[in-house]
């Protein structure tokens, strides 16, 4: 039995899905459609996981907030003595700051300043 030899069509074709071109195999069109599919649904998860996380944070930043705005009202009216007041403001305050990642007071002027970055060495190497 006499067998040809393969034209350069035919050993072109792709041992994975048995087709001479990729984009023409329904297996890959499908397999790349569901990949798609799967990056999509995962983006939309971070998205939603994100959202849930910044509403989240607000709305304990606005609970914080609002129950300084009680106690102050019950300060005003004598409820508090200015003590348990100042208590009070202090821990809430902490916890707004920790909800919105807002750093303490700096202590001094100094660290407000930049570091000073090393100037590079300007003189000429000798010849």
């Amino acid at each position: 039995m006499i067998r040809a030899t393969p034209s350069p069509t035919e050993s072109s074709i792709s041992p994975i899905f048995g087709a001479r071109n990729l984009l023409d195999s329904t297996e890959f069109l499908i397999a790349t459609g569901l990949l798609a599919l799967a990056l999509l649904a995962g983006a939309v998860v971070v998205w939603l996981l994100d959202r849930w996380k910044k509403q989240s944070e607000m709305s304990l930043q606005r609970e914080a907030s609002d129950s300084l705005s009680n106690y102050r009202a019950m300060y005003d009216r004598g409820e508090l003595s200015q003590e348990e007041y100042e208590t009070v403001r202090e821990r809430l305050t902490t916890q707004m700051r920790e909800g919105i990642k807002i750093p303490e007071k700096p202590s001094s002027i100094e660290s407000l300043k930049p570091t000073e970055t090393p100037k590079p060495d300007t003189q000429k190497p000798p010849e």
